[in-house]
């Protein structure tokens, strides 16, 4: 018998706790967003020049947006709350 244990820290622990799905991506037309809890209510879309592009409120622990308006590109999503926030890259088709 073989056991293997792995050394998990709090940082990760808390993150999987904290933890943000954005999908499809690369995205064409419908961008969704699952969270493990009401982590963020607002998502702001930027470009790679720092403009902003989108903004998003963000209800209940799974949202669907509409990317459809933008350009093709690479874009940050900074997604914010009342507890912090996070950036996630998505690159639209």
């Amino acid at each position: 018998t073989l056991n293997t244990l792995a050394a998990v820290s709090v940082k990760e622990v808390a993150d999987a706790k904290n933890s943000v799905l954005v999908y499809p991506n690369p995205v064409s037309e419908t961008l969704t967003i699952k969270m493990n809890k009401d982590l963020y209510t607002t998502a702001r879309i930027v470009n790679t020049m720092g403009q902003l592009c989108a903004v998003y409120t963000l209800e209940g622990k799974e949202a669907q947006i509409s990317v459809s308006n933008l350009a093709p590109g690479i874009y940050f999503m900074q997604l914010s709350g009342e507890n912090g926030s996070t950036v996630e890259r998505i690159e639209k088709q």
